[in-house]
């Protein structure tokens, strides 16, 4: 099989204290299981957490499934979002594409400012990536964190020549994972992904009772459970057809608000975004459980079910500092 190259820019939280979700461990996991992918490496930004806890969060999670032997580098932070600056994680990005132009895909789960500055400094980068899936944006005019957590990078980003998908909060709305995808989760203990299945239920429950407020807002937000934001970008990856309807827009930020236009007259191809309206919710979760329980445990660099929310212990069984509070 023939494998699709990726990069992953990713701000993963689900292992460090005072993050704020889980679902970019839960992407770069489904990824993991399936076998038309191919990690090239993941580069660390902040978002969900601090850039040094995201960039432990990615580290921690490579080692309990085996896969040490995926780069990790870490690149900006909430007070470094300095587009003249260049990281370990925008200089590889960078030379990683532009060895292989045309082939290596990336798929962004944060804030876009490891991109942007990669962009910055390598102007030839946009010609060389094939396709960018976000997970960020609006399809309504509005605010929402990936974008508007640095709306300078986003901006430059999504007016690059690059052929771009934005996946959308409205699409991921379609998808809530519930107590009933819960349970199909927990039906396979023998599994990788059963050892953080306590984090997740502490997740479901906390999302259950911060969707009921938000829901007396925007009340067409579906109830019952949490979004997996990030693994729904990443599922574009590995089956376009779960998606749907997809409009071609001119997207564009005006401060820290998403705009679109559907008017692209004039504009190069290239600079314009590709972004589904519609998910097939069904097929989705079946590709998504079922790539997750099928990832097999490592018992010689996996911690145990207990451990997890308490201690975190490295490939050699020895204890590694708590980063993991939740």
């Amino acid at each position: 099989m023939n494998k699709k190259p990726i990069l992953i820019d990713t701000d993963p939280g689900m292992l460090v204290r005072l993050s704020t979700d889980l679902d970019d461990d839960l992407a770069i996991l489904f990824l993991l299981a399936s076998p038309e992918i191919a990690i090239l490496g993941l580069t660390c930004t902040y978002g969900n957490s601090s850039i040094a806890r995201t960039f432990a969060d990615a580290k921690t999670l490579l080692s309990h499934a085996g896969r040490t032997d995926i780069p990790v580098l870490k690149g900006a932070g909430w007070r470094t979002r300095d587009l003249l600056r260049e990281t370990d994680a925008s200089r590889f990005l960078a030379e990683t594409v532009l060895k292989r132009p045309g082939e290596v895909t990336v798929l962004t789960l944060g804030p876009l400012t490891n991109l942007a500055t990669a962009l910055t400094h390598h102007p030839d980068l946009a010609e060389a990536i094939p396709e960018l899936v976000m997970m960020g944006g609006r399809l309504r005019p509005g605010a929402e964190f990936n974008f508007g957590a640095h709306p300078k990078a986003a901006d430059l980003v999504l007016r690059s020549a690059i052929p771009k998908v934005m996946v959308t909060i409205e699409l991921c709305f379609q998808a809530p994972l519930t107590a009933a995808e819960l349970r199909r989760l927990e039906d396979r203990p023998d599994s990788h992904l059963a050892r953080y299945l306590p984090v997740i239920r502490r997740w479901l429950r906390l999302q259950r009772f911060i969707f009921s407020l938000i829901r007396l807002r925007y009340p067409e937000i579906p109830a019952g459970g949490f979004f997996p934001w990030d693994g729904i970008a990443a599922a574009f990856l590995i089956d376009p057809s779960l998606f749907s309807e997809i409009k071609v827009l001119q997207v564009w930020m005006e401060k820290n608000r998403t705009l679109n236009s559907a008017d692209s007259a004039g504009l190069e191809p290239r600079s314009l975004t590709r972004a589904p309206f519609r998910l097939d919710p069904g097929r989705f979760f079946n590709l998504f459980l079922g790539r997750l329980v099928s990832l097999k445990s490592q018992p010689n660099s996996l911690i145990p079910n207990r451990a997890v929310g308490k201690k975190i212990f490295n490939h050699k069984g020895t204890k590694t500092p708590r980063i993991n509070g939740l």
